[in-house]
């Protein structure tokens, strides 16, 4: 799937029938599957928006380097932009209905997926994409529930946080999103602060398996964006050379990279 595939099947979502009168925020928050009553819930719509709208412009610049004119594409992607910006989101749907409906819209993002159909990018498969998912919904109700030292629970419910995140965005952009929270995740859990490092000896069992469910669910999202064999080179081989002060997570990452 390319990019202009995944801005159709937001476009499509968009279309579907709905009240004139909802306001804009809720309608991206519907289209973005976003709950009412979930904290931050404002900025997530922000987020999501944001990132759409980014789609777009980079999709724009995509199509302009292959030579294609701007007239044919760029007043659809005007439209969807338009549309998604924070500003307009008290107004409401009515708003927008007519513009970005207009048959001229689908057809110019159907000819511009044909333009990029060899610029597809990798997916995850939709049973993966469920486990890492509900992996890390565990891992989130373990982390509430167990006692932990500060470090180590910040430092876990950061991966969570960047994850989730990055989940959200997985409609928007696709798998680059999840990448780049795995690759920060790898930097996180071979490099931890010291604190973190302090964090883990002082911690019992149960927040210890805590900070090895974390890792679980990292090892999951770098299996599904091709970046298994990078998590495993990356921690080893910071590891295998570690300073004495991080020798004991060191072992319990190795381990868990193993499988032991």
């Amino acid at each position: 799937m390319n990019s202009v595939e995944r801005i159709i099947k937001i476009h499509r979502v968009l279309l579907k029938g709905r009240a004139d009168s909802i306001a804009m925020n809720e309608v991206w928050a519907e289209i973005f599957e976003i709950p009412k009553g979930v904290p931050h819930r404002e900025d997530w719509i922000i987020e999501a928006v944001v990132a759409f709208r980014a789609e777009l412009d980079q999709t724009g610049k995509q199509l302009a380097s292959l030579n294609v004119p701007a007239d044919l594409t760029s007043s659809v992607f005007t439209r969807l932009r338009d549309a998604a910006n924070p500003a307009a989101f008290n107004q409401n749907w009515q708003n927008f209905r007519g513009s970005v409906s207009a048959p001229e819209c689908a057809l110019a993002l159907s000819w511009s997926a044909w333009v990029l159909q060899r610029f597809g990018e990798d997916e995850i498969a939709q049973e993966q994409f469920a486990t890492i998912v509900a992996h890390l919904a565990e891992l989130e109700q373990l982390l509430q529930a167990t006692e932990m030292p500060p470090a180590l629970h910040a430092f876990v419910q950061r991966q969570v946080d960047d994850i989730r995140a990055a989940l959200r965005m997985y409609p928007i952009q696709g798998i680059k999103a999840l990448k780049k929270a795995v690759d920060t995740a790898t930097g996180a859990f071979a490099a931890p602060d010291e604190a973190v490092v302090d964090g883990y000896e002082q911690a019992g069992p149960e927040a210890k398996s805590v900070f090895k469910k974390a890792f679980e669910v990292l090892k999951q999202a770098a299996e599904a964006t091709g970046h298994a064999e990078k998590l495993k080179n990356t921690v080893e081989a910071i590891y295998g050379s570690a300073a004495p002060h991080i020798k004991a997570i060191g072992q319990s990452v190795i381990g868990m990279i193993s499988g032991s």
